[in-house]
């Protein structure tokens, strides 16, 4: 700034024509949304000047959705709301080709199925409910919070917020006077049964025919016996039919009422 800067009569003090630029900038908010959407505006502005656009995925994540828009037997279209892109069809039968839906979903093996029954790396069920109940707290209210937040210095605590503009309140879950081994593991859950005998034969007589190549997979016929509906008498004989009003009616396995003067 030199003297043609200011405006000053004789006698009087030096006043400057203009203000210095102020280095103030408003303190980094708390909301995490609101600072992601000022970063993505400012990104937004330096493109706008510069007249270069600013790539919010890398070359290969572009390269990688080009090939996979190229595929004839994936149908990608744009999603009701946003610009977000949701799979279409896909044909899956068996549980090993639905795998490969998911394996094939990425080029760069980001997604990974897991079976339950695979040989290799089987998939284990733990109980974790019971587990856990040992030393923490349920926390009270849980589906009403949308915001969770924990930090190495409190362990143990977790810091919620119903929305993102509400005071954050703090819970302490883990239990007074609890010590947790690192070496102790949850109880393996057993592995469930196969489908019961009503279930196979729904498969076989009603879904086997929607299958083209994997029917003898997915729906085989089962060995054992097709079980029987079997009809258990209305001992109390006090519900009435609502077709003929009489009472004394056998009840079918789902509880309905029986009406012999119904037609069928």
């Amino acid at each position: 700034m030199n003297e043609s800067d200011y405006e000053s009569d004789e006698g009087d003090i030096c006043i400057p024509k203009f203000k210095k630029k102020s280095k103030w900038n408003p303190p980094k908010s708390k909301n995490d949304n609101l600072e992601s959407f000022i970063t993505s505006v400012k990104a937004e502005v330096r493109s706008s000047i510069s007249g270069k656009q600013v790539r919010n995925i890398s070359k290969s994540e572009s390269q990688a959705m080009i090939n996979l828009k190229d595929r004839d037997e994936i149908v990608i279209k744009q999603a009701d709301k946003g610009s977000a892109v949701k799979w279409r069809h896909y044909s899956a039968e068996t549980l090993q080709e639905i795998a490969k839906s998911v394996t094939d979903s990425s080029r760069n093996n980001h997604n990974i199925a897991q079976l339950v029954d695979d040989e290799d790396c089987p998939v284990k069920f733990f109980d974790w409910k019971l587990y856990l109940k040992q030393f923490f707290k349920q926390l009270p209210a849980l589906t009403t919070y949308h915001h969770f937040r924990m930090i190495k210095e409190s362990p143990g605590v977790v810091f919620v917020r119903e929305y993102c503009d509400n005071d954050e309140k703090q819970f302490r879950l883990l239990k007074n006077r609890v010590v947790i081994n690192p070496l102790s593991e949850p109880t393996e859950l057993p592995k469930k049964k196969g489908l019961d005998a009503m279930r196979q034969w729904y498969l076989y007589q009603e879904i086997r025919p929607l299958c083209y190549g994997s029917k003898d997979i997915t729906c085989p016929k089962p060995t054992i016996p097709k079980p029987e509906i079997t009809v258990i008498e209305d001992r109390d004989n006090t519900r009435k039919c609502s077709y003929c009003k009489k009472t004394g009616h056998e009840t079918s396995r789902n509880g309905k009422l029986l009406c012999p003067l119904k037609p069928k």
